[in-house]
């Protein structure tokens, strides 16, 4: 497989993006070469570009269907696994697209490998909407979480309740109820919520105090891809069956 991007409809090699410009995303769950939630993900997209880089862009959703089909075409990419697509706006007003590595899963799935997790306060709230800027801090975060045992970071407010984002969802398990700490208007958090009713259980939006996460049966992390569980926080061990039952029934 090739590693490409689309820069205003314009094929190169990766390796030719100019990254050094801010920039706003979303990234898109395409299986066999269909690419999911387009209009959802474009109203994020042009909210966001309005919101931090000032303008808003005239994109269309039949446009950028079409572009991720060819794009995966001429990436060769594999179309019996999931692969996520990048959509992004940077502040010249380029239109962006690059295929990311493919998944070994087709449609939302839960991820074999499970991670430790640690708690990071963060000191700034995050916008609805993922940039440049939110990928780095992400990254912090995750490095941050190191020093503490963990391998992906649980964000904590300074008040000590648990934060979630739109983009990484934080949800947190207790018998047949799920909780987030937040609503968002993500695509993910829909995605989330839908999977939620359709397995049967319970989806409760209240703040949850870090102290309560010693209690929880799991913890899991959901993005536009699909589920990571987390094995342990602290020495308190978690579960993830009830992550098996969401990842029957999550869609894309």
């Amino acid at each position: 497989m090739k590693y490409l991007t689309s820069v205003d409809g314009r094929v190169c090699d990766l390796s030719e993006l100019r990254s050094d410009l801010p920039y706003v995303m979303q990234r898109i769950h395409t299986l066999h070469g269909r690419a999911y939630n387009v209009e959802h993900h474009l109203a994020l997209l042009c909210e966001a570009s309005a919101e931090l880089l000032g303008f808003t862009p005239l994109v269309d959703a039949d446009k950028v269907r079409a572009a991720v089909a060819e794009l995966l075409d001429m990436a060769h990419a594999p179309t019996q696994f999931s692969v996520p697509v990048a959509m992004r706006l940077n502040s010249r007003g380029e239109h962006i697209l690059i295929v990311e590595r493919p998944t070994f899963g087709a449609g939302a799935y839960l991820r074999a490998k499970r991670v430790d997790v640690a708690p990071v306060v963060c000191h700034t709230q995050f916008d609805e909407w993922e940039s440049s800027a939110s990928v780095a801090y992400d990254a912090l975060l995750d490095h941050r979480s190191y020093a503490r045992g963990g391998e992906r970071a649980i964000p904590v407010s300074e008040a000590g309740y648990v934060m979630s984002r739109p983009w990484l969802l934080t949800l947190v398990v207790a018998g047949d109820t799920v909780y987030s700490p937040s609503e968002h208007h993500s695509v993910e958090y829909a995605v989330a919520r839908r999977a939620v009713e359709a397995a049967g259980m319970h989806f409760v939006v209240r703040p949850i105090p870090l102290a309560l996460l010693d209690r929880a049966d799991e913890i899991l992390f959901i993005d536009i891809m699909g589920i990571i569980a987390a094995t342990k926080i602290g020495d308190h061990r978690l579960s993830f069956s009830a992550a098996i039952r969401l990842a029957r029934q999550m869609q894309p």
